[in-house]
């Protein structure tokens, strides 16, 4: 691992939401109820993200009704969300490799969402305490200097 994403590793928290979370896929036009919805509901780990042809949004199990009620074109889950507790300055680069190098050699699918200073991981919940254990190992690693 590169020195600069050790030192960013060394300092990072691994931090699992309590509650499940379900990733669901409306049409890009479906976004300002999406968004509504997203506005009015608990504020546990959720996430939003507009694309061309697409608005995903990532919500907890206790705001599914209301979503549903939009009648999403796809739904996945329940994942738990585990968060990477660091402010990570845009300009860097590789700090999530080795948790995707890590995660994908235990077999573990993860789907990033990123934020503006936090990158945050959903994985399946059946793999969330795994995952977790993985993320904390390469924390404790470079905090060993490893």
């Amino acid at each position: 691992m590169e020195e600069r994403v050790r030192g960013l590793w060394a300092a990072t928290a691994v931090r699992t939401w309590p509650q499940p979370v379900h990733l669901l896929s409306f049409p890009a036009s479906r976004l300002p109820a999406v968004a509504a919805a997203l506005a009015s509901s608990a504020r546990p780990f959720s996430g939003l993200v507009l694309e061309r042809d697409e608005c995903s949004v990532a919500v907890p199990r206790s705001a599914l009704p209301a979503f549903e009620a939009l009648r999403p074109r796809a739904r996945a889950g329940p994942f738990r969300a585990i968060t990477l507790d660091l402010d990570v300055d845009l300009a860097t680069s590789g700090f999530l490799l080795p948790a995707a190098e890590a995660l994908a050699g235990a077999g573990i699918p993860v789907v990033p969402l990123c934020g503006y200073r936090k990158d945050h991981l959903l994985v399946r919940e059946g793999d969330a305490a795994r995952a977790a254990a993985i993320l904390e190992g390469i924390a404790a690693e470079a905090r060993a200097g490893g």
